[in-house]
Formats: C-alpha cells, sequence, structure tokens
C-alpha cells in the first residue's frame, strides 16, 4: 500500500472515531466505588463507566464511544406493565414489551390486572395508575370466552313405593309405613362428566294428593340402577327436607348423581307426610345445567 493511500485510511479511521459507534452488551458486574461496570461485548468484558440510571447485573446496556471517550447507558424495559401475580412483597408484572419483571413494590399492595409503573434503575414497581395514561399503546386482551353452559333435563326410569314387604304400587306414595323412591339408572353420570362444575339442579315432583300439608318429606339418595328387590329407610343415605314439589339439589345431590355414587333419590316413611307423588317419568323430572 502506498504512503497515500495509508494517510487515507487514517484520516478515514480518526473521522470514523469521531463520528462514534454504539454496541448493545450485557452488564457482568457492577462497582458501585468508582461508578463503573464491566460488560460482555461479544464475549469480550470492558469496563466503562454509565450515565443516566445505574444498570444491574444482567441489564442491557448500550456501550457508546465518541471522540475518545467511552460510556454506557441503561437499555430499559417497558415503563408499564400488567400484574400477573402478588408473593413475598413482590410483584410479577408482564411489561407492555412482553417480558416479565419480578420487582418489590411501594405504596398500596397491586393486584392482579392492576396497570403499574415500572423503575427498572431501582427495580421497583412504583405503584397502580388510576387510568391508562394518554396515547398509551396498550390494549386490554379481550375477555377469555364464556364457558358453554349445557342443559338437560333427566327423567326417572323406574319408581315405586314399598310397604310389608313388598312393592305397593309404581307411585311414589309414603306414608308412616311407605317408602317411595325414583330411579334414573346411569344416564345422569353418563352424560355429565367428573370434571365438570354444575350451576344448576332441580328436582320437579308432581303430587296426587297430601294428606298433611305443611309436613316436609325426607329426601336421600341410593345406588339401585334398577328397582331393588327390597326398599326401606335404610336403603336411603342423607336427609334434605322436602317442603314442596321443587326442590333445589345442587351440591352434594347433584354431584352424587354426577359421580355415579348415587342414582336416584327416596323419600322416607315415618313421621316425614302422607302424600302421593306421580309415576316416573311424569314426576320426578331433574334439570341439570353444567360447565364442561
Amino acid at each position: 500500500m502506498s504512503t497515500s493511500e495509508e494517510n487515507t485510511q487514517r484520516r478515514l479511521a480518526a473521522m470514523a472515531q469521531k463520528l462514534g459507534a454504539s454496541a448493545e452488551g450485557l452488564v457482568t458486574a457492577q462497582d458501585w466505588d468508582n461508578q463503573v461496570v464491566t460488560v460482555s461485548l461479544g464475549g469480550t468484558p470492558q469496563v466503562v463507566k454509565w450515565v443516566g440510571g445505574a444498570p444491574w447485573p444482567g441489564d442491557t446496556v448500550r456501550v457508546i464511544t465518541s471522540a475518545g471517550n467511552t460510556w454506557c447507558e441503561l437499555v430499559e424495559g417497558a415503563p408499564m406493565g400488567t400484574v400477573q401475580s402478588v408473593a413475598s412483597s413482590r410483584a410479577t408484572v408482564l411489561g407492555d414489551d412482553s417480558r416479565t419483571y419480578t420487582y418489590p413494590y411501594i405504596g398500596s399492595v397491586p393486584g392482579p390486572g392492576d396497570r403499574v409503573g415500572l423503575l427498572h434503575s431501582h427495580r421497583l414497581v412504583v405503584g397502580a395508575y388510576s387510568a391508562e395514561p394518554a396515547d398509551s399503546e396498550y390494549s386490554a386482551p379481550p375477555a377469555p370466552p364464556t364457558p358453554t353452559v349445557r342443559r338437560r333435563s333427566f327423567y326417572p326410569t323406574w319408581s315405586g313405593n314399598w310397604r310389608s314387604g313388598s312393592y305397593q304400587g309404581t307411585a311414589a306414595e309414603i306414608s308412616t309405613t311407605r317408602t317411595a323412591a325414583y330411579g334414573y339408572g346411569t344416564q345422569i353420570r353418563d352424560t355429565i362428566p367428573n370434571g365438570a362444575t354444575i350451576t344448576k339442579a332441580v328436582l320437579y315432583l308432581t303430587e296426587n294428593w297430601d294428606n298433611v300439608p305443611g309436613v316436609p318429606s325426607s329426601m336421600g339418595t341410593h345406588s339401585f340402577n334398577e328397582r331393588p328387590s327390597s326398599l326401606t329407610n335404610g336403603s336411603l343415605s342423607g336427609a334434605y327436607s322436602v317442603p314442596g314439589t321443587t326442590l333445589n339439589i345442587i351440591g352434594t345431590v347433584a354431584n352424587a348423581l354426577k359421580t355415579g355414587s348415587a342414582l336416584g333419590v327416596g323419600f322416607r316413611s315415618g313421621s316425614d307426610g302422607w302424600r302421593q307423588y306421580g309415576v316416573a317419568p311424569i314426576s320426578g323430572r331433574i334439570y341439570i345445567e353444567w360447565r364442561p
């Protein structure tokens, strides 16, 4: 290379140095006493001072060289985010840059969904916004779709009343000596998944006559798939008061029917009424709504 070409290259290099250059790197160590950080630039460590917010180990910084001087500036994440969870005096925040930050917070305890400020130079959540700032580009995610509600009526496949060692008819009649029941087989268990959430469950009865109005029947559940060879009060589990012809059975009864641990309902003999409910499937309909 001629002397003229060498001089040209030197001048170009000098001009480039004056114009300056920059590159991003990762902070690997911080020295508070000397106000410098160690930055990894493509695997090569470089010790530089910083200006502006103090970088922390693990932060990204922009290393700038101009007129022979070198320094770094903190590359901060999004200044705002949405709280995902709060635990151990720290909030986990999804920043508007789609990165997750877990910082301590000051002020009132933020809650999931709160829009909060992020002060990265202090590793701090600085509080919830009362309203989204003007010109914010954040848009709340769409609400999750409402789970599909399924519904169905289940009709009993058998009914009957038992007295003195034998069935006395197919109506669900109770008295001081008669025990009665409706059976649904496995249709409820086979239709509603075990993991489903039942949101409504109602038993509807048709009453043919009532000789002691105002005295509630005592209902329990049974596990007979078909009409059993005998039916007594000992065949029934649980005790639920039935003051009329419509009964809310959400909870224990509906869940037992859902899982198949119960396959029907029955009514005790004794001092719990003297009345006759209709035969299956006219009486004893169970209406259930659930979310899969």
